[in-house]
């Protein structure tokens, strides 16, 4: 079960498992005390759009695509054609890690990142890099544009 809001992990920690949990197209069952939420954790478990990637019709359960020190990356397909990307950093320092987008078979030459977190959406071509905090993650949500 999700340990968000209970006591033993940071907030950081908290919004990795919900992203791995969400990417991995887990049953989200929270294990605490909904009534007692601190409004960062409410916050997490709120996140629609980390939500949507959880409940994507599609159902696909994330691969992991590439590691990168103690970065891993996972990829999994969304219904629409879009992919949802989870960089998690299982080290104790923060570390930068990249992703070559050919290496999801996509062919176009540019796509819309949102950060799933920030909802800040950037433009790329063939890359995505990210600085992870240590027992961070960063979730996106990748489209191609034709």
């Amino acid at each position: 079960m999700l340990e968000v809001g209970n006591h033993g992990l940071t907030i950081r920690e908290q919004r990795a498992q919900f992203s791995l949990w969400a990417e991995m197209a887990a049953p989200l069952l929270i294990s605490t005390d909904v009534a007692r939420l601190s409004p960062r954790a409410l916050r997490i478990l709120s996140n629609a759009a980390v939500i949507a990637v959880d409940q994507d019709p599609l159902g696909a359960q994330a691969m992991r695509v590439k590691q990168s020190g103690n970065v891993d990356i996972l990829s999994r397909p969304l219904a629409n054609g879009d992919h949802a990307i989870v960089f998690f950093n299982k080290g104790m320092r923060s570390e930068q890690a990249s992703l070559n987008l050919d290496r999801l078979r996509l062919n176009s030459g540019h796509y819309r990142l949102q950060n799933l977190w920030t909802n800040q959406v950037i433009w790329i071509h063939h890359r995505i890099t990210a600085e992870i905090p240590s027992h961070g993650v960063m979730m996106y949500r990748l489209h191609a544009v034709p």
